[in-house]
């Protein structure tokens, strides 16, 4: 007896298993009918029996038909499927190499932004005003000139 196959926890059905379900359903339904039916209507019962295994015969060729097409669609589905999962698993290693890169220049760029700080020079407390029209050029010589006072002469 040829067992049906599986796939990814779907039963597929194989001409032979459908129709061997199919020749012991007939033949109990047989048996049945054979042994309720008087002998007269064996003749029609047998002639009825030729009609359906006639027309299972003419619709096993497109069974089969389609259960192989299910098959193809089916191997399509598990290809793409395959594919897709490496192409996450992909981009989650990209994502991840591009989250530590970033992690890399923000500690950069604050490095460098502390450090450009670290040159300046912090005045407070000064009134309004009092640097004057060019308060660049003003504090210079009013720093110059506050060192200079507070140097001893050697």
């Amino acid at each position: 007896m040829a067992e049906a196959g599986s796939l990814g926890g779907t039963t597929l059905l194989t001409v032979e298993t459908l129709t061997e379900a199919m020749a012991g359903e007939f033949e109990k339904q047989f048996t049945k009918h054979v042994e309720e039916q008087p002998r007269e209507t064996m003749a029609a019962m047998e002639e009825r029996v030729g009609e359906a295994i006639a027309t299972v015969n003419t619709a096993m060729p497109k069974t089969s038909a389609d259960v192989q097409e299910q098959r193809q669609m089916l191997k399509g589905v598990e290809e793409a499927l395959s594919q897709h999962s490496r192409q996450f698993t992909s981009i989650g290693e990209e994502l991840r190499m591009v989250a530590e890169a970033n992690k890399g220049l923000r500690t950069k760029v604050e490095d460098l932004d502390n450090r450009s700080r670290q040159q300046n020079l912090c005045i407070g407390s000064l009134p309004e005003g009092m640097a004057g029209p060019r308060p660049t050029k003003d504090f210079t010589k009013m720093l110059a000139e506050l060192v200079a006072e507070g140097e001893e002469p050697s």
